[in-house]
């Protein structure tokens, strides 16, 4: 079979879809990966899979019409060009119009996943946020009328999209994540303390929680001022995305930036940190699961299934500083429980996310009705 793959930025598809790619690739299937954003290393570690690359000329961010026109008759005319077998769209823009574009190429067989509902389903306030939550559940309903299965990684966006008549009961698939490498990101042994470290890694948007996590680490901070915080995460100049500068003037928090391999800094830290107010299914928690790591994050879709609360964590209320600094100060004050907490994640990521079991499970959804 040959599967074209369409995703909305290089880098996340490298990261998040190579064992799928390989997985592909080794039972026989010819791959190709179309996103836009490409880098010489990026497109390098995408050609060690055996995956070929195709440019896409694309914007991930705002809702330009021209634009997005030329993109769809782009889509239409590289997928007519491959001849795809299997269509596989994930991340929102790529579902809107990949999957319109592949029935107009004539794929027949056309698979979206759902990832997160993201800045169209999350309530907010501002002019383009309430343009963005008219529209994008507009041109999902269109769009996912090409469908012919939609994966999910939770169920509560199984329910907002029955509920919204976005999706019909026979499309649905729902798989627990896109999975994570257990072996690329194996349990390591927790640093020594003090300082304690708390490291968040998210893109900087406001859906993340890093406005909370921000205020939160200086309640924390003028409590225990030994307590470091830290945050990767790649900016965003989207209207929903937090300034850098607004981050750096943190001095409570370390902002590193984007980087390309997080394990050294999940290893150096302690406990995880992610305020997020909705996910699919988070991978960052996902790969501090692996790594042995206590976690605080929200009791909202996606992100509560990192927490076994009472073995392996925290689940706060979204948007909520105040819980989030009491959570923190938690597990400061009881960091001598941070070692059995980190083998309780591990456990959780052995038993529900390893990578190879999942994306069979994809894998079977994509062939079946090829």
């Amino acid at each position: 079979m040959r599967i074209v793959m369409i995703g909305v930025q290089l880098a996340s598809l490298v990261k998040f879809r190579a064992p799928l790619i390989r997985s592909l690739i080794a039972q026989g299937h010819q791959v190709v990966a179309c996103a836009p954003e490409p880098s010489d290393y990026w497109e390098n570690l995408l050609k060690e899979t055996g995956a070929v690359y195709v440019p896409m000329p694309m914007s991930r961010n705002g809702i330009n019409p021209l634009r997005d026109l030329r993109l769809f008759v782009w889509l239409a005319r590289m997928i007519r060009q491959q001849k795809p077998d299997v269509l596989f769209c994930f991340q929102a823009k790529a579902v809107i119009y990949g999957l319109p574009a592949g029935w107009l190429a004539g794929v027949k067989n056309r698979i979206a996943m759902i990832e997160g509902l993201g800045q169209g389903f999350i309530p907010g306030t501002g002019f383009k946020r309430r343009i963005v939550r008219l529209v994008v559940p507009s041109l999902y309903f269109i769009a996912l009328r090409f469908a012919r299965r939609v994966i999910f990684l939770n169920e509560n966006d199984v329910g907002d999209f029955k509920c919204r008549y976005l999706v019909r009961d026979k499309q649905i698939r729902l798989v627990p994540g896109i999975g994570i490498d257990l072996e690329k990101f194996s349990q390591q042994p927790l640093p020594a303390a003090p300082p304690l470290i708390f490291l968040m890694i998210a893109r900087l948007i406001i859906d993340k929680g890093v406005r909370e996590y921000l205020a939160a680490a200086q309640i924390v901070k003028n409590k225990h001022p030994e307590v470091r915080f830290q945050l990767i995460g790649e900016p965003d100049c989207s209207h929903v995305g937090v300034p850098v500068n607004e981050v750096q003037a943190c001095a409570a928090v370390d902002y590193i930036g984007e980087v390309r391999d997080v394990r050294p800094y999940l290893a150096g830290c302690h406990v995880f940190v992610l305020p997020t107010y909705r996910e699919g299914m988070p991978v960052a928690a996902m790969e501090a699961l692996a790594t042995g790591r206590a976690i605080v994050t929200t009791d909202a879709p996606g992100a509560q299934e990192m927490v076994v609360p009472g073995q392996n964590g925290e689940l706060i209320p979204p948007c909520d500083i105040k819980a989030l600094a009491q959570a923190l100060l938690k597990m400061v004050d009881s960091a001598e429980t941070l070692a059995d907490k980190g083998a309780a994640s591990r456990n959780l990521a052995v038993s529900r996310f390893e990578v190879g079991k999942i994306n069979q499970r994809i894998i079977s959804i994509l062939m079946s009705e090829a």
